[in-house]
């Protein structure tokens, strides 16, 4: 329950958590931040001031729902997990192509992470803002115009990124990962059994 807890506190509703449905660009990331600062023990939100160049304080009154997310802060989680772009954005998924969502509660199914997908977008990233910083059209890019670290990572990750999809549209177990865990408490066991994708373990299949 550690991961529904902190959610609590965000303004987003039980019900939101549960159904995976946040309803606003405000609430989706200030989920987003709640998942992946519980899913480290200390120092979430002073690692994100350095790499994004936005406060820490400023994020965390996101998750807390006290502040609006403002663009620089959209645009810098974007870069951070482009993974989770289309469903910060819009609220949906597209597993097969690695546009998935965090694990909003561990009794649900919950999309698989693509990791060269992840890598593949961001070594574009890297690429875009490079070429943004030295005046540089990011489609003509020339070999000699970007350092070859950047150049390389998108060649590689690319044609496993490529190899990933087509896997993941051949196995679509490949997108989603479905939890064992029965809550304990039984109040939040009866609410969540009524969800579509919430199975009790007695009827899961061997």
């Amino acid at each position: 329950m550690k991961t529904v807890n902190r959610l609590a506190k965000t303004k987003c509703s039980l019900v939101e958590i549960f159904m995976s449905r946040p309803t606003s660009i405000e609430t989706r990331l200030a989920v987003t931040l709640s998942v992946l600062a519980g899913e480290h023990e200390h120092g979430f939100y002073a690692q994100l001031e350095r790499e994004t160049g936005v406060s820490a304080q400023r994020w965390r009154k996101v998750e807390r729902g006290l502040q609006r997310p403002t663009a620089d802060m959209i645009e810098a989680a974007a870069k951070k997990w482009p993974q989770y772009v289309l469903w910060i954005t819009t609220g949906i998924t597209f597993a097969e192509v690695g546009q998935i969502r965090p694990a909003l509660n561990e009794y649900r199914k919950v999309p698989r992470d693509k990791p060269w997908t992840s890598k593949y977008m961001k070594a574009r990233v890297a690429l875009l803002d490079y070429c943004l910083k030295n005046g540089i059209d990011e489609e003509f890019v020339k070999e000699g115009d970007v350092p070859s670290p950047i150049l390389e990572a998108i060649g590689s990750s690319r044609k496993m990124c490529i190899k990933e999809t087509l896997a993941s549209f051949d196995d679509p177990s490949l997108n989603w990962e479905v939890f064992d865990n029965n809550p304990n408490d039984e109040e939040c066991s009866a609410e969540l059994i009524r969800l579509p994708n919430f199975i009790p373990n007695e009827h899961k299949k061997d």
